[in-house]
């Protein structure tokens, strides 16, 4: 008969942390309704989730540096599509944002983090692609810039809970199987005693042999 049961599903940390910026990204978009946009805020927060302070920490520093290169690009052909390419079918329109991902990507590479283009990527599709509504131009780009920021704003502040490694998980499983049973542990008092035990002749017979050699 098959097994009928569903596969255990375990939840980790860093699950959790996502379920955590995710939620504290809507309730952020929901007090600037109107400004803010959920999706930008919570995209942002994801891409910064890392396991451990110190890769977060790397991670804010790298997607800090992606979203300035995306930002200062989508900008720039926001308003070149706006302002001289305004009569221009949509395809073309498309073109050229497509085009221009090629300055983007080496500015990432010049300035030595080749790993954020997919960080810039986003940044400067969320800006050059989504409708302006009722905004200004400006107005409209200050806001995308400040969601993404408040995405990996609020996804450093919860990474600075610390996620246990899995080697330390293996150890502190470890501990605990041997405190459960402590039948596995190894009796040092007894393996003490039975050593001196074993010992104790072989000190007396050498002692006895020098005793006769002196004798002699």
């Amino acid at each position: 008969m098959p097994n009928s049961r569903l596969p255990h599903i375990h939840v980790g940390l860093r699950t959790v942390k996502t379920i955590v910026v995710v939620f504290l990204s809507l309730c952020l978009a929901y007090v600037r309704q109107g400004f803010a946009n959920p999706l930008y805020i919570s995209i942002a927060a994801i891409l910064c989730i890392q396991p451990t302070l110190e890769s977060s920490r790397k991670a804010g520093t790298n997607r800090l540096i992606g979203t300035l290169v995306g930002g200062f690009w989508g900008i720039v052909v926001f308003l070149i599509n706006f302002y001289l390419f305004a009569d221009l079918h949509i395809i073309w329109k498309y073109a050229f944002i497509s085009i221009a991902l090629i300055p983007m990507i080496y500015t990432d590479i010049w300035v030595k983090r080749a790993s954020v283009v997919a960080t810039s990527a986003v940044v400067y599709l969320i800006i050059t692609v989504s409708p302006v509504g009722n905004m200004t131009n400006f107005q409209f780009v200050y806001n995308r810039l400040l969601d993404t920021f408040m995405g990996f704003a609020i996804a450093m502040a919860v990474n600075w809970i610390k996620l246990p490694t899995e080697d330390e998980l293996a150890e502190k499983k470890t501990r605990l199987a041997g405190e459960n049973n402590p039948k596995i542990q190894p009796d040092t008092d007894n393996l003490k005693t039975e050593s001196s035990v074993f010992e104790a002749p072989s000190d007396k017979g050498e002692t006895a042999s020098a005793s006769e050699k002196t004798d002699k």
